[in-house]
């Protein structure tokens, strides 16, 4: 439950660049940017995961979906096994 407390990755690379500003007014500019700039997406998520819950609930979605995922774990599985794929 803590876990939904933190902020996300994005606020920490945000609050890095703040930093690197060296400039106190800078910062707080930058962080206000990154908040306005990401509060039209958090406040649309509720209804865009409602929406994207109505689409998930067809059947055939799903299935694509699920094919979509093995298809992408097989096509890693055979990268890794070409010969020369661990060289560096």
């Amino acid at each position: 439950m803590a876990w939904g407390l933190l902020p996300c990755g994005i606020v920490y690379s945000m609050l890095g660049m703040a930093l690197a500003t060296a400039d106190l007014f800078k910062g707080a500019l930058l962080m206000t940017c990154f908040g306005f700039g990401t509060m039209p997406f958090v406040m649309s998520a509720g209804g865009l995961m409602k929406a994207l819950l109505r689409v998930l609930d067809n059947k055939l979605i799903r299935q694509l979906a699920g094919g979509a995922m093995i298809l992408m774990g097989l096509v890693t599985l055979f990268m890794l096994n070409m010969p020369g794929a661990h060289e560096h």
